[in-house]
């Protein structure tokens, strides 16, 4: 895994022994304190602050002793996720009777009414411990005592018997308090001011907390009605249930979306998943010459599910050239938020939720309709704006993009009110 064998390969290659002994690998058993063996990948990984993949080791003897099973399909490389049970261990509050340290996972001396909890590294590195495997280089070993040891203080060995090359009580004890004291983590919602910074400082722990977070739907809302819930109370059909996209993890209600049904795709680990308009539409024509990244044209947030939103010119006789055309908004596939799009007074949907942007786009295919007015939070003038409805307003002038409306908390409700006597639309104000 960290391409070590390269270099013994090559020497081996040329007849020569290698001239420099390697450093350590950068790892370390999840099971005990011991840094030196042979290693085996486990199941659990996570992902990294750098988005890489942090990979869990444990020794191949610590896993045979606790029974680990390797995962299928893996060539028998990976064991299972072992972090169940070494919490289930941890819990215990047990230590080793050798090293001394509270690190992975025991075993326990098979001496009856004995109590001593050894690593099984330990024990064997002590040279003080009778071990008795369940298997050797022929195969399957027929005892009782297969795969159990005993303590120091119910070994037995000849009387001759003197161990060489084995690590003192010392040194194991010394080992294992290379180590940071093992505790389980606290929920993050029982973490006291300080544990939370302490659980910041590790950029792993802020990854793997952000995942879990974007795999949550509850009290997440409707990027369209901004709603909790189904917006129909009591509704429980699948057109009003929150669903997510596979792809910029948007949420949105089915229902929210003018007749719209979003794609079921193949996703790149080959499971079909959920995907949004603008996310099904680049995953269908990346890979064409004038492909073009759905944005919305209405405002400047980035992400956020999309519509199909369509516009064509008044006057099509001033667009007869058509590469002209093409590098107008009327000449390619545009798109805008819901919010933007169902929101804003003189666009329409229809009956397949696109969004006609006619009555908002100049003459000149490129800029948009109250370009001189700036918005009253982002301060930009470009865009779409929207001006306050409320009757009592001051200043009737301020204008707003809706999505920096929604992101600044003010209203942008779809109570129905007095009709728009320029629009005669009804429901969606700000």
């Amino acid at each position: 895994y960290f391409k070590r064998d390269k270099h013994s390969k090559s020497a081996s290659k040329h007849n020569m022994l290698a001239r420099r002994t390697p450093s350590p690998l950068p790892i370390s058993c999840e099971l005990c304190p011991r840094k030196q063996g042979a290693f085996i990948q486990t199941q659990n990984k996570r992902k990294s602050y750098r988005n890489k993949e942090t990979i869990r080791w444990v020794h191949s003897t610590c896993a045979k002793w606790q029974g680990f099973n390797f995962v299928e399909g893996t060539d028998r490389n990976i064991v299972e996720d072992v972090t169940e049970v070494k919490n289930n261990f941890l819990n215990m509050n047990l230590r080793c009777a050798l090293c001394k340290g509270m690190r992975g996972t025991y075993n326990k001396c098979n001496e009856k009414d004995c109590n001593a909890w050894m690593h099984i590294t330990c024990a064997r590195s002590s040279g003080i411990c009778n071990i008795f495997y369940g298997e050797n280089h022929i195969g399957n070993v027929d005892t009782d005592e297969a795969w159990t040891l005993r303590c120091p203080d119910h070994s037995t060995f000849l009387d001759d018997y003197v161990p060489k090359g084995n690590l003192t009580i010392d040194q194991l004890i010394a080992s294992a308090k290379a180590f940071p004291p093992e505790v389980i983590q606290k929920p993050f919602d029982k973490m006291n001011l300080k544990e939370r910074r302490k659980y910041w400082s590790d950029p792993d722990h802020e990854a793997e907390f952000l995942e879990k977070l974007m795999g949550m739907i509850d009290g997440t809302r409707c990027e369209v009605c901004n709603a909790h819930e189904n917006p129909e109370e009591g509704a429980r059909d699948a057109k009003n249930r929150l669903v997510k996209c596979a792809g910029c993890q948007a949420l949105v209600h089915m229902s929210c979306l003018y007749g719209g049904v979003w794609t079921t795709m193949k996703g790149d680990g080959g499971a079909k998943m959920l995907y949004c308009f603008s996310c099904s539409y680049t995953k269908l024509h990346r890979t064409a010459e004038d492909f073009k990244t759905p944005s919305c044209h209405m405002c400047h947030k980035k992400d956020g599910a999309l519509l199909y939103a369509q516009a064509e010119p008044i006057n099509k006789k001033r667009w007869k050239d058509k590469s002209k055309m093409k590098r107008s908004l009327f000449g390619h596939q545009i798109w805008c938020h819901p919010i933007c799009g169902i929101w804003h007074p003189k666009t329409s949907v229809d009956e397949m939720g696109i969004v006609d942007c006619t009555n908002i786009i100049m003459s000149d295919g490129v800029h948009h309709i109250d370009s001189k007015s700036a918005c009253l939070l982002c301060g930009r003038k470009d865009k779409v704006k929207v001006k306050c409805k409320n009757v009592q307003c001051k200043n009737k002038n301020r204008c707003f993009h809706l999505t920096c409306a929604r992101q600044a908390g003010l209203d942008v409700s779809d109570h129905v009110q007095d009709t728009d006597k320029d629009t005669d639309k009804e429901g969606y104000h700000l």
